[in-house]
């Protein structure tokens, strides 16, 4: 479980650096095809078993997600002083460690409870974090008051309402269809993004997120179907 704590630690610290150099569209489609490997994971050492609407769900939520992100944010990959290669390499290190986050958090899961584990993963990142932090020479203050807020609604909402939910549901469900409703993470911050920031969200992006959300209804439904 500390590797776990590690593990999810190293996933934020390499996205974030990984946003540095790749833009968020392109880097956020990247690391949450997590679902997919942990179907494939899931499958071959849990016993899972996956039929037709899983695959063309998570074909259509993947192709949905790709084609809303290319039409809002268009196909530039690096931000303006972005090493692509820094950028690619840190996002795949991210998909992995978030990927071995939720392999441990499936073998734990099936023995012990949500609180017991969360107890242990969560103090375990946060202690991580913070080691790497001041290794790094970053600052520990939030740059201006309204971040404590922002970081408060991160801790309430991502984590208690997401990966709390998420890891509560790892033994009742199958990986796949409890982590493919992330890949529509990047459909919220777009929205967020236009009602919040002002920022342009083409029209033709909601036929995009059209067939996402299919794609992700396809799944889950299939999980009732056994």
């Amino acid at each position: 479980m500390v590797l776990g704590g590690l593990a999810l630690a190293l996933h934020f610290g390499f996205w974030f650096i990984s946003l540095e150099h790749i833009r968020v569209g392109p880097s956020t489609l990247i690391v949450d095809a997590y679902p997919a490997v942990l179907a494939i994971i899931g499958h071959i050492f849990f016993g899972e078993r996956y039929g037709y609407r899983d695959v063309v769900g998570s074909l259509l939520a993947i192709v949905g997600l790709g084609g809303m992100i290319v039409t809002t944010y268009g196909y530039e990959l690096t931000t303006p002083d972005g090493d692509v290669v820094l950028g690619l390499v840190t996002v795949l290190i991210s998909l992995a460690m978030v990927t071995t986050y939720f392999i441990i958090g499936k073998f734990m899961r099936l023995r012990i409870g949500t609180w017991t584990y969360t107890s242990i993963v969560y103090p375990s990142a946060f202690l991580a974090t913070l080691a790497i932090t001041l290794a790094t020479g970053e600052s520990l203050i939030p740059p201006s008051p309204e971040s404590y807020i922002y970081l408060i609604l991160l801790g309430i909402v991502p984590m208690i309402g997401g990966h709390t939910v998420i890891n509560y549901l790892l033994p009742r469900l199958r990986s796949l269809t409890v982590t493919i409703p992330v890949i529509t993470e990047p459909i919220g911050a777009s929205l967020l993004a236009y009602i919040v920031l002002g920022e342009t969200l083409p029209l033709e992006a909601s036929v995009w997120i059209g067939v996402t959300v299919i794609g992700v209804g396809l799944v889950i439904s299939s999980e009732g179907a056994g």
